[in-house]
C-alpha cells in the first residue's frame, strides 16, 4: 500500500508542473475579478407542477460595489433543463434587457450562469428575472405513505455578498390541491398561506445569507409522478469555488504541496507501521498453505485488530472451562485450571496474566503474551506462502458464514453460530451479518453467553462447551433480534475491557515484533499559504433542494 502511495508522487509533481506552465502562459484563467454586492431582495417562487416538476422563479435585486460578470443561480437537482432557462434584466434602470448565453455554471456545484453584458458589469443596481423548469421535484413523505414531499432551499450566496436583506420563498401547490386541510409545510411555519389565482400559496419572509429551508406536503394524488431519493455519487460533494482556484493554488504553492504530500504519506506510513504487528516475510516466498493454525493464530496473520485477538484468546480459555468471568463491570476473571491439559503454549502465557487475587488482567503480562502469540504464528509461517495462507482462511471465514445463512431451522443456526462463532467475529462484517442472519425467529442462547454476560454463567457453568452437562439448566430462548444485538454490544464491550487503548497497546507490541527502521535524516522545506472561497453544500430525506449560487 506504501509503495502504491508513493509511486504516485511523480504524477502529482508531473500535474503541478504542467498547471502551472499552463498558467504562467496564459494568465486570463486566474480569477482576478473583484466582487462585493449586496442582495438588497430575493424573491424565490417554486410552483409545482401536475407531472412532478417544478417551475423555479427568481427576482433578485443586487447593489453592486464592484464588478459583477456572472450571476450564478443554483438548482434543486442535475435535472433542471438549461433550455428553458431565460433572463432578463434591469441595470441602473435601464432595461429590460434579454440575456442570452446562459450556460451551465462553473463557479457552483448544480446550476447555471447568467453573463452580464460588459458595459453593464459595474451598474450599481443590477435587478435580474429568472426562470427555469426543473423536474423530479416530487418526492414520498417520509411520514405519510399516501404523502408527496417537496422541499426548496432558496439559492444564497458566497463570501462576496455583503448581506441578503430581504428573502421572499413562495411554493404554489399543485392545481388539484384545493383544501387547506389536506396540505402541510416542513421546517418553519409560513408568513402566510392563502389560496390565489385557484392555487394554494405558501409564503415564508426571512433575511440573512445562508441555507433557508422550507418544504411542503400534499396528496399524491395531486402529482402523476413521485420520485425515490438516489444515491448521491461521491463527486456531487465536490467543493466547486476549490476546483475554479485549483489551477491558480498550483502555481503559486506547487513546491510546498508537493513537500506537504511527501510529509503525510510518510506520516501515515509511519503510523501504519506501527500498527502492523506481524513482521513482513523476508527474502522468498515459500510455497503452500500452512494449516492447523487456530482462530487466534488465523487473526494475526490477517491482521485482525489486537483487542479482537485477545478477545478471542480468553473466549477460547472459557470455552475451555479453564476460566470464568466473574463481572463485566469491572472486568474480573477466575482462573478454574491451572494444568496445561489441552492448551496451546500461548494460551498459558494468556492465563498467566490474570491475578489469582483480583481477577484482573495485568497489562504487561498481556503484552508478553501478545508477543509471544505474534511471534510463535510468525515462526509457524516460514516457508509458506502468507498469500495463499490468507486466502485459505477468509475461506474459512466465509464457509462460516455459509453454514448459518443456509440452516433452515433455529437450533441449527444457533448451533453453527456456537461452533464458528471464532472465525465469524474476525469478519470485518461480524456486526452487520449477526443482525441480518439473526433478526428473526426465537432462539436459545449459546452456551458460551455467560463469557458475555456473566448472569447467564449458571447455564454452563463454566464446563467446556463440548462437555456441556445434561444436568445444566435449560437455556433461555430470546427474539433474534435480541440476541443479535446483545451479542454485538457484548462482544465489542468485551474486547474494549481487555484492551482499553488499543492503538498504545497495538504499538508497544509491534516495537517488539516489527520495529520501525531506524531513520537516517529528514528533509524540509518553506512555503507560504493561502485560499479562500465559499461553498454550497445541502441535503435532504426523500426531496429536493437547491445549493447556493452567487457572483463570484
Amino acid at each position: 500500500m506504501v509503495k502504491n502511495a508513493l509511486s504516485i508522487l511523480p504524477a502529482i509533481a508531473i500535474l503541478i508542473f504542467l498547471s502551472s506552465t499552463v498558467l504562467g502562459a496564459n494568465h486570463t484563467v486566474l480569477p482576478s475579478t473583484t466582487y462585493s454586492f449586496t442582495v438588497e431582495h430575493e424573491i424565490a417562487t417554486c410552483d409545482i407542477q401536475k407531472d412532478g416538476s417544478a417551475i423555479i422563479t427568481y427576482n433578485i435585486l443586487f447593489r453592486n460595489y464592484a464588478t459583477i460578470d456572472y450571476v450564478d443561480i443554483g438548482m434543486p437537482n442535475k435535472y433542471y433543463d438549461l433550455g428553458s432557462a431565460s433572463a432578463i434584466m434591469y441595470a441602473d434602470g435601464t432595461g429590460p434587457i434579454t440575456i442570452s448565453g446562459i450556460s451551465k455554471s462553473t463557479a457552483i456545484q448544480c446550476g447555471y450562469q447568467i453573463p452580464i453584458p460588459g458595459m453593464y458589469q459595474h451598474a450599481s443596481i443590477l435587478q435580474i428575472f429568472t426562470t427555469c423548469k426543473v423536474s423530479r421535484m416530487v418526492y414520498s413523505d417520509t411520514e405519510n405513505n399516501s404523502y408527496a414531499s417537496v422541499e426548496f432551499y432558496p439559492t444564497y450566496w458566497g463570501s462576496f455578498c455583503q448581506g441578503l436583506d430581504s428573502l421572499q420563498t413562495t411554493i404554489i401547490f399543485p392545481a388539484s390541491v384545493t383544501d387547506p386541510n389536506s396540505t402541510k409545510w416542513h421546517h418553519e411555519q409560513p408568513s402566510w398561506m392563502r389560496f390565489e389565482d385557484g392555487r394554494i400559496k405558501f409564503t415564508w419572509n426571512s433575511s440573512g445569507n445562508y441555507e433557508h429551508k422550507y418544504g411542503v406536503s400534499f396528496p399524491k394524488s395531486a402529482v402523476t409522478n413521485v420520485y425515490e431519493p438516489e444515491q448521491p455519487s461521491p463527486w456531487e460533494n465536490i467543493n466547486f469555488d476549490f476546483v475554479f482556484y485549483l489551477p491558480y493554488i498550483c502555481c503559486q504553492y506547487g513546491p510546498l504541496i508537493i513537500v506537504a504530500v511527501v510529509l503525510v504519506i510518510s506520516l501515515y506510513t509511519r503510523w501504519r507501521s506501527k500498527m502492523e504487528y506481524l513482521p513482513p516475510s523476508v527474502g522468498v516466498e515459500g510455497m503452500g498453505i500452512r494449516y492447523g493454525l487456530t482462530a487466534p493464530e488465523a487473526a494475526v496473520l490477517l491482521n485482525v485488530p489486537l483487542n479482537k485477538i485477545v478477545n478471542m484468546v480468553y473466549f477460547g480459555l472459557y470455552k475451555k472451562g479453564v476460566i470464568a468471568v466473574e463481572s463485566r463491570e469491572p472486568l474480573r476473571l477466575r482462573v478454574l485450571r491451572e494444568d496445561y491439559e489441552g492448551l496451546h503454549p500461548y494460551e498459558i502465557g494468556f492465563r498467566s496474566a490474570i491475578d489469582r487475587t483480583t481477577g484482573e488482567i495485568n497489562e504487561e503480562i498481556l503484552k508478553s503474551a501478545t508477543v509471544q502469540l505474534i511471534k510463535g504464528v510468525d515462526e509457524k509461517l516460514r516457508g509458506f506462502s502468507r498469500k495463499e495462507t490468507q486466502e485459505y482462511y477468509r475461506k474459512i471465514i466465509e464457509r462460516a458464514w455459509e453454514q448459518v445463512k443456509s440452516a433452515q431451522m433455529d437450533e441449527i443456526k444457533i448451533k453453527a453460530l456456537e461452533d464458528n462463532f471464532e472465525w465469524m467475529y474476525m469478519d470485518n462484517n461480524f456486526e452487520r451479518g449477526i443482525k441480518r442472519h439473526y433478526k428473526a425467529g426465537l432462539y436459545r442462547v449459546p452456551v458460551w453467553y455467560g463469557f458475555l454476560y456473566p448472569r447467564y454463567s449458571a447455564y454452563s457453568k463454566a464446563i467446556p462447551v463440548t462437555q456441556q452437562s445434561p444436568q445444566a439448566p435449560s437455556l433461555p430462548m430470546l427474539p433474534g433480534s435480541d440476541i443479535a444485538n446483545q451479542i454485538v454490544s457484548g462482544i465489542q464491550n468485551s474486547a474494549n475491557q481487555f484492551v482499553r487503548n488499543l492503538t498504545g497497546f497495538t504499538q508497544s507490541v509491534s516495537a517488539v515484533t516489527n520495529p520501525l527502521p531506524a531513520t537516517t535524516g529528514a528533509s524540509g522545506g518553506r512555503g507560504g499559504w493561502g485560499g479562500g472561497g465559499c461553498a454550497c453544500a445541502c441535503a435532504c430525506a426523500g426531496c429536493a433542494c437547491a445549493c447556493a449560487g452567487g457572483g463570484r
